[in-house]
């Protein structure tokens, strides 16, 4: 034995040929190609290896089929004769012997339906059929898919099973070669498609040898079986004018529609290949109309995720593909079709809609034409049911339990591919979410979801416009005090150690080195140092920096270079004190800033905990800044909320809670401030705005703004008002340890007043409230105010 069973077209599956796919008429394909196209070897059609199989059946069989070979003998024997040029005449009386010989290859129960064939050793024609097959021949409705690659494979699979039947025959060498070759049929009116393997049988072809037989050793053997793609190799090996095939295949056609859709199925839904969205549903659609044979077939799938926050909100395919847009699972008709599918999280089989007791969705179908039903849900890992998959044909009785059972691996394949894509689909969004819209709050992420599958579905032309309509803002802040004063204090603090070191240092320098450039520069640095004693300017930083990095420290590298004993004693413990980065001193600045730091962490993280225990009691857009403190805007309303209703006590609620945690907030810096590097203190904001705005994401910095010009008056407000002075004075609003409310009405004045009624009551804030006027600002005049002390 050479070798084991190949499967020739694995061997084939990655060559690169050009694919040009097309179904063309059963009929006038054979008609057309009678022969492999290009096959190399000559072929002539023969009975005498039939009559000599007969012979010797006819001698050596047991009866009833020793009579039935004699008898055979005769007819084909007669046919023989009749044969000229290897053709035969157009009708000979003597086909029917031909005919039970076919049969033979059939079971008696499958002999009316059997498709044999008998023809010419590799020829694509054939010269006798059984009866089934002459039918399928004679359909004119049928055609046949066809593509140039599987031409190729054809010619090449011609090639190498005659190489391998001159293996057997010629040289004893057993390779049985297998070439699976499926044939596509489909009905050109339903567009159903049914797949047939063709088996051929080469027992009845001989091989003649028109020269001597090339010598081949088993290293010529072990090449060709593991080249089973290289035609050329094989045509070396065996020439074509040294071979010659005479005889006559037989063949019949297996249905295998099943087994080919499945395999259709397992690519199309879960290979590399595999298909999404609408395209995958069509594709579904059509390989289950082929494993059913039912033409009116039609499918849908519907993602529960699509509508995460409400599980029972979801849309029937066949529905909308109607142009109908229903929610078949109203919580108000728990006892329909789809809501027993859904609960119950397995197959529900309806075969008669019109016997079935029916509700509103169930009539719909029925209107549309369906009348049995079909509906699988696709259940996660968890056991919770993500989508469904709908099954519907006009044909009463059609969809049955038979069915389901026949359909339960194809719809576990279907599920597993459904709970993939709801997966990557899911990554999809977050992903073009995540590029497009950048960290979105939870809250309004629902809003931004939709916007993403709106952009998946529609691309480019999608409308993107992200917009909350009357939303209730609630501005507040926590504001370093003083911190312009404490950031200049801490520059110059820095620079005033900074040239008293390197004044000391010029000194010793001057001692030990001649370089009149050293007192030069001394002049320079006590001049400077006795400039920023006194009115500090932001230009006196730069003028010290730049003489330090680009003058004085070179030029004392050099010195350091220059005089080891002067580096090691005096220069290099100077330059050791430097900041390694910034090449100046840089402590009381470092200092400053790692207490901003601090100070922003606390709020920062206070605030986070406090506005996530709000979101539980009702979502809300919450953003925050930190810059010299915190400041933060929330919005809230009805548009933000995804389910659920806003109401005016939730505002009330919230503008409460804003005034209390800042109050905890004042506390919780004077606790813990005291002890960072440089201690600090804040003043607290609240801007109290009546009036609901609209805010609108905006694509180009990837943030929420206010949205049209008559909100626009909002943000102007709540940006100056830091900057505000009681009313006949300069004194700032914002004190240290103090929250002041910023308001428009007297509405307002009342409801704050209330609140603070209580902040008294709960011992946040001293008694004493603070009633002011606040000086006019550019673009907001009749500002007024309430300020209370922290306690």
């Amino acid at each position: 034995m050479l070798g084991v069973v190949n499967n020739f077209t694995s061997t084939m599956a990655n060559s690169p040929m050009t694919r040009q796919e097309k179904f063309v008429p059963l009929r006038s394909f054979f008609s057309d190609m009678p022969h492999v196209d290009g096959f190399p070897y000559s072929t002539k059609l023969s009975l005498e290896p039939l009559m000599d199989f007969l012979q010797r059946k006819g001698q050596s069989a047991e009866q009833p089929m020793k009579g039935l070979y004699q008898k055979l003998y005769l007819p084909v024997s007669a046919l023989q004769a009749k044969i000229k040029d290897g053709q035969l005449p157009d009708s000979v009386e003597e086909e029917s012997a031909i005919q039970t010989l076919l049969s033979l290859y059939f079971p008696l129960d499958q002999q009316e339906e059997g498709k044999a064939v008998a023809g010419r050793p590799f020829d694509s024609g054939f010269l006798f059929g059984s009866p089934a097959m002459k039918k399928l021949y004679d359909n004119e409705g049928l055609e046949l898919f066809f593509t140039d690659m599987e031409s190729k494979l054809t010619l090449q699979g011609a090639i190498i099973k005659a190489g391998s039947l001159i293996l057997k025959k010629c040289y004893g060498k057993e390779l049985d070669v297998i070439f699976p070759q499926v044939i596509r049929l489909r009905d050109r009116k339903t567009k159903l498609e049914r797949y047939f393997r063709l088996n051929i049988i080469m027992d009845f072809v001989r091989i003649k040898n028109l020269k001597p037989l090339p010598e081949l050793n088993n290293r010529h053997f072990s090449e060709l079986l593991n080249n089973l793609s290289d035609q050329s190799l094989w045509l070396e090996y065996f020439p074509p004018g040294h071979f010659a095939f005479e005889g006559m295949f037989l063949g019949y056609l297996t249905d295998v529609t099943k087994a080919e859709v499945w395999e259709n199925l397992r690519e199309g839904m879960a290979g590399k290949s595999r298909k999404t969205g609408e395209e995958a549903v069509a594709f579904l659609e059509q390989q289950l109309r082929n494993y059913l044979q039912e033409p009116g077939l039609r499918v849908g799938a519907i993602p529960l995720w699509w509508h995460a926050s409400n599980k029972e909100v979801m849309q029937s395919s066949l529905l909308n593909a109607a142009g109908g847009d229903m929610n078949v699972l109203p919580t108000e008709k728990e006892d329909s079709l789809y809501h027993r599918a859904f609960e119950g999280k397995k197959p529900l089989v309806v075969e008669s809609l019109k016997e079935e007791a029916r509700d509103e969705i169930g009539n719909l179908l029925l209107d549309l034409g369906y009348n049995s039903l079909i509906l699988a849900p696709f259940n996660d890992e968890s056991g919770e049911t993500i989508g469904m998959l709908e099954m519907a044909t006009p044909r009463a009785n059609r969809l049955n339990a038979l069915t389901l059972l026949e359909l339960k691996d194809i719809l576990a394949l279907v599920s597993f591919s459904f709970n993939r894509m709801t997966r990557e689909l899911k990554d999809t969004l977050q992903l073009a979410i995540q590029q497009r819209y950048t960290s979105i709050h939870q809250s309004v992420f629902w809003k931004f979801r939709k916007a993403a599958q709106h952009l998946l579905m529609y691309g480019e032309d999608a409308d993107e416009n992200i917009v909350f309509k009357n939303v209730y803002p609630l501005y507040g802040q926590a504001d370093i005090v003083g911190s312009s004063t404490l950031r200049s204090e801490a520059i110059r603090a820095d620079l005033r150690e900074n040239l008293s070191m390197l004044e000391k240092v010029l000194e010793k320098c001057l001692e030990q080195s001649r370089f009149h450039l050293l007192g030069h520069y001394l002049l320079k640095v006590q001049a400077l140092k006795a400039r920023i004693e006194g009115e500090f300017y932001s230009s006196d930083e730069n003028a010290v920096t730049d003489l330090l990095l680009y003058e004085i420290h070179p030029f004392l590298r050099y010195l350091a270079d220059q005089d080891g004993s002067l580096g090691e004693t005096v220069l290099y413990p100077y330059f050791e004190a430097m900041d390694a980065q910034l090449g100046i001193l840089y402590q009381q600045r470092k200092d400053y800033e790692k207490s901003v730091e601090k100070l922003n962490i606390l709020l920062g993280n206070f605030m986070e905990k406090e506005q996530a225990r709000m979101q539980a009691l009702l979502p809300h857009y919450f953003e925050i800044y930190k810059t010299d403190g915190v400041e933060y805007n929330i919005y809230l309303g009805q548009s933000i909320l995804e389910e659920g209703k806003f109401l005016d006590y939730h505002l009330k609620d919230f503008r409460l809670w804003q005034l209390v945690s800042l109050c905890e907030a004042t506390r919780l810096v004077e606790r813990e401030a005291q002890h960072f590097p440089t201690p600090l203190a804040t003043a607290q904001l609240i801007f109290v705005y009546n009036s609901p705005i609209s805010i609108r994401f905006r694509m180009d910095d990837k943030r929420f703004d206010v949205d049209g010009a008559y909100n626009v008056r909002y943000e102007i407000i709540k940006k100056r008002i830091d900057k505000a002075t009681v009313k006949g004075t300069n004194e700032r609003l914002t004190q240290k340890g103090k929250v002041a409310i910023v308001y428009l009405h007297e509405k307002d004045h009342q409801e704050y007043l209330d609140y603070i009624g209580y902040l008294i009551g709960k011992g946040y804030v001293e008694p004493e409230i603070e009633e002011l006027e606040l000086n006019r600002l550019q673009g907001a005049d009749g500002l007024k105010a309430l300020r209370v002390k922290v306690v």
